[in-house]
């Protein structure tokens, strides 16, 4: 697929070169116009953003207009696969799965779940295989393609726990605008965090057991320890505030809960859970954020 997009910003600069200038503005306002450096990442979501997103009010949006009103002639059959990516086109951040070198990646969108196979040659051969993209997708012969830019990678992998509350949000990256938004908070490269070992976790479990057993000493029927290291072991992927409730309900003290909340907070996070193949969140958090 090879579809003429390009053909599109040269027609609304040639007809409209007001409409680029107003779009230009409203794009990059609310971030203040890119320095130099920043233009190579800048411009192409600005582009997309114009062709896909921006609007004038009550009006088509350009890649509709262009399509209807077919300046430059085009055959019949780029025509028809431009009425598809218009029809069918998202835009989003998509976790990796898996691929087929010099063919296709697999990704999941992160606030749907929905799977895709992304036809995307260089993709397939040049991204790593753990992280996510930004970017837009089109269905063009009953195939996914990236459309627009190039997909911002982003070296970030989601745990399943995560992925699951993700899907009842809405999704932050819903234009190139959001992605550039995000491109400038992350600019500065945030240095990973120390490495635990196995044995800081086990002396922060021994801290968090003496602590709990201290404030539940003269609390009458308040659930014990290894109970509630149980349950949160046999967790089944809700969303944690879900899981406390139930753990209340089993036992835990109400008032003991709210008055000592990082410390429950610490307990979810240093004890493994069965669904994180009996990992600890703390210990998942640092393999993956200390890896290169």
């Amino acid at each position: 697929m090879n579809l003429p997009f390009h053909l599109i910003f040269e027609y609304v600069d040639r007809v409209k070169p007001d409409y680029v200038q107003t779009a230009f503005n409203c794009f990059f306002t609310p971030t203040g116009f890119p320095k130099k450096e920043e233009e190579t990442d800048a411009f192409p979501l600005f582009f997309e953003w114009l062709i896909f997103d921006y609007r004038e009010q009550n009006k088509s949006k350009l890649i509709v207009e262009y399509f209807l009103k077919n300046p430059d002639k085009l055959e019949q059959s780029v025509l028809t696969q431009l009425e598809q990516v218009i029809k069918t086109y998202w835009y989003g951040g998509f976790q990796l799965c898996r691929r087929k070198k010099g063919e296709w990646l697999e990704g999941e969108h992160l606030f749907s779940g929905k799977k895709i196979i992304i036809y995307d040659h260089l993709g397939s051969v040049k991204l790593p295989l753990e992280g996510m993209i930004i970017g837009r997708v089109a269905k063009v012969d009953n195939r996914w393609y990236m459309v627009g830019s190039n997909p911002i990678y982003i070296p970030q992998t989601y745990t399943l726990r995560m992925r699951k509350i993700m899907k009842k949000n809405i999704s932050p990256y819903s234009s190139p605008q959001d992605t550039w938004q995000l491109l400038l908070k992350h600019r500065e490269k945030i240095p990973p965090p120390p490495v635990i070992t196995q044995k800081e976790v086990l002396i922060k479990r021994k801290e968090i057991e003496q602590t709990y057993q201290q404030l539940t000493k003269d609390l009458v029927g308040c659930m014990a320890f290894k109970q509630l290291i149980k349950m949160i072991y046999e967790e089944d992927g809700r969303p944690p505030l879900d899981v406390w409730k139930q753990i209340k309900k089993a036992g835990l003290v109400e008032k003991l809960f709210i008055e000592n909340f990082q410390l429950f907070n610490d307990i979810w996070n240093y004890f493994p859970h069965k669904i994180l193949s009996n990992e600890c969140p703390v210990v998942l958090f640092n393999k993956f954020s200390n890896k290169k």
